[in-house]
């Protein structure tokens, strides 16, 4: 919690600062062994055309804006496991396509490090999830409309 009067008018304008940002960011396509290096500065989750994925935006130290969609289970595994911090440094390496010892699938191999977590901001994503993928049910009673 943050101390202090609020400012709307910073606060908004951080928002827009970020939503320019985010509209300018170039798509993390890695090639085997490619790093991303940076500071982790928005978290959300997108409904697309592959179902509910997890986005994640990165400045690197070159003040690149980075976009890492988080679609290959792989990934959002790795964000269930570590929770990056929005703020905090992280590091994602792609190992490349790699074969299943289960004799299933090949896959596609991600590594991920963060400076901090937050498990509190990703349980709530986690459940606004859960909430979204609800059946809706119609009692056929009320107007659905």
């Amino acid at each position: 919690m943050t101390e202090g009067k609020w400012d709307p008018k910073a606060a908004l304008a951080a928002e827009i600062e970020l939503q320019d940002e985010k509209s300018e960011a170039t798509t993390w396509k890695p090639d085997e062994g490619d790093e991303l290096v940076g500071t982790l500065i928005d978290a959300a989750k997108v409904h697309g055309k592959y179902g509910i994925q997890k986005v994640l935006t990165i400045r690197d130290d070159d003040d690149q804006v980075w976009t890492v969609w988080c679609g290959p289970k792989v990934l959002d595994n790795l964000l269930s496991d570590k929770k990056p911090k929005v703020g905090a440094g992280i590091m994602f390496k792609y190992g490349g396509k790699q074969e299943s010892k289960s004799g299933g699938n090949a896959y596609h191999s991600y590594y991920m490090t963060c400076q901090d977590s937050d498990p509190e901001f990703w349980a709530g994503l986690k459940a606004a999830d859960r909430e979204e993928r609800a059946p809706v049910v119609y009692d056929g009673l009320s107007d659905p409309f």
